[in-house]
């Protein structure tokens, strides 16, 4: 939380407690600063009401405060989950498809390979003396190169 959303806070919470006690001038907002006690005095000697009246009524301004504050926590909290799980889904949902569209591409190239295999098969069937010219060649190659390192 940044300085700047502290002080909006602070505001606020200002705001519902001068709607709340709307005779309260500057200075008895003031006292808010200094603790409690010397606000609900403050409340006591505007109002007229006993210390105990002020304690209480303080006590429940404070408690809807509380409670207001918890149930944004909650919000944020549901929101934040709700967040994440729905994140989670996304991902979850995209390894899925990565995972069909590679089983795809696996079993496209399997079959490549297979025809490719099939070709060479039949090319070696059909003409052999070609196919032994030719791994000879290349076994050569391979040797001459070889040699040369």
């Amino acid at each position: 939380m940044n300085f700047e959303r502290l002080v909006d806070d602070w505001r606020d919470l200002k705001a519902r407690i001068r709607a709340n006690w709307d005779k309260l001038t500057d200075a008895d907002m003031a006292k808010l600063d200094t603790g409690m006690s010397a606000f609900a005095a403050a409340l006591q000697e505007r109002y007229g009401w006993t210390a105990e009246k002020a304690s209480e009524d303080l006590e429940r301004f404070l408690a809807r405060v509380r409670s207001s504050v918890a149930d944004a926590a909650a919000s944020c909290r549901d929101a934040a989950e709700e967040a994440w799980q729905s994140g989670a889904s996304r991902v979850r949902d995209s390894v899925q498809s990565g995972r069909e569209r590679l089983a795809q591409e696996w079993e496209k190239r399997a079959e490549q390979a297979s025809a490719c295999s099939d070709r060479v098969e039949t090319m070696i069937q059909q003409r052999p003396f070609v196919s032994i010219a030719c791994a000879a060649g290349v076994g050569a190659l391979l040797g001459f190169l070889w040699r040369r390192r």
